[in-house]
Formats: C-alpha cells, structure tokens, sequence
C-alpha cells in the first residue's frame, strides 16, 4: 500500500476517510508508523511532509436476498472542534450563542460559562467561520502544527498558538523574527517566566498548557 504525505490542514481523521477508513486508529497504530508515533504522541497534531504508511484496507462483506429491500448504516468520519472564547479582559464569553458555517456546514450552540465551543464537524471541512456575538474568527481546521521535532523548529507551531491566545506575532516566515519575540516575551512574563523571547523547554510546557495542545 501507498504512504501518504501529510499535507497543511490534514489530521488523521481526514487522512483516514480519504483512504476509506471510519477509525484512524487503523492507520496510526499499525506497527509501520512507529517512528511517527515516536515523534506525533499527540495524534492531532501532524506536520507538513510527515509520511503516513496506509495499510490494506479490509473489506467488509454483506450477505443480502435479492427481492428484498437492505438498509445499511455507515458511519461517516468526524473531528471535534473546540476552543475558549475570552474577553478583550480575558474574562471567558460565557453564554454567547455561537454559529459554524463553512463547506456546506452549519452548526450552532451556546458557549459554556468557560467560553467553550464545542462542536463535531465532517473529517474533511478544513476552514469555516466561526461567530460568536458581533466576533468573527476564521477556523483553519487541522491546520495546527507540532511544536516539537519538526524541521522549522516549532516557529509555524509557536506562532499559530501566540495568535490564538491574542498574541501578534507578525507574519509566517520560516525564522524567528523580532516581532515573534517581542509576542513570546510577553507571553513568557505574563505566565511567570523570564521574558527572553526564546522558545526554551520551559516555555514549550507551559505553551502547551496554556494553549490546551
């Protein structure tokens, strides 16, 4: 069987239903993708250019009478969606109907007294808007990169997480910029650290913690 590439977007659940599989579990748990284990312990979270191996899928064989109607149930592949909400206080959007749209898809609820939106969207919707109030925020979904053991050094990862969490980082480029540092220096002093503006282990956990992934 073919390996797959792990394009910008991609998670294991979209990657799982374009190769017709319901679990992704069938994929990253084969004995094949070991080193890629390794390096992903957090599933949802892949890097542009890792190789997935795709294993043989096993057919499922479905004995019917001719003459008589068959109904069958397939489960479709889906992700879950979710994010805190806060205030320009970073006090939480607590009680704020919220609404998905994008692709086709439309969803909507209420966020929880943490600002919580939860919602589980098809395995292939990569973007959609989120509002919430007179808030609008774009959601590149799966779009999230790996902090750790990847070839930027985690840049891409730290930069989408400062942004999410009302940090500006300045644009995408593949080094460290000022401006990146300028961002990870506040983060850092605002959660008890040394405001160096490097991306040391200790600012790695508690990015992690803080963002949630």
């Amino acid at each position: 069987m073919p390996s797959h590439r792990v394009k910008q977007g991609e998670c294991l659940t979209s990657i799982a239903a374009r190769y017709g599989f319901a679990d992704w579990r069938a994929i990253y748990q084969h004995p094949s993708n070991a080193e890629l284990r390794k390096n992903r312990p957090n599933p949802s979270l892949l890097f542009p250019g890792d190789q997935l191996f795709i294993p043989e899928k096993r057919l499922k064989t479905v004995t019917a009478q001719t003459g008589k109607e068959l109904k069958l149930e397939v489960n479709l592949p889906t992700r879950k969606v979710q994010l805190d909400l806060l205030q320009d206080d970073g006090a939480p959007l607590a009680g704020v109907a919220w609404r998905i749209e994008g692709d086709g898809v439309e969803l909507s609820g209420t966020t929880s007294a943490a600002g919580r939106v939860e919602a589980v969207v098809p395995a292939w919707l990569r973007s959609a808007l989120l509002r919430a109030g007179e808030r609008e925020v774009r959601l590149e979904i799966g779009g999230l990169d790996p902090l750790k053991d990847v070839p930027d050094g985690g840049i891409s990862g730290l930069r989408a997480r400062l942004r999410n969490l009302g940090y500006e980082p300045g644009p995408d480029e593949p080094r460290m910029t000022p401006r990146t540092r300028l961002a990870l220096a506040s983060f850092q002093r605002e959660h008890g650290l040394a405001g160096t503006g490097e991306l040391d282990q200790e600012t790695l956990r508690k990015l992690e913690e803080v963002h949630g992934c």
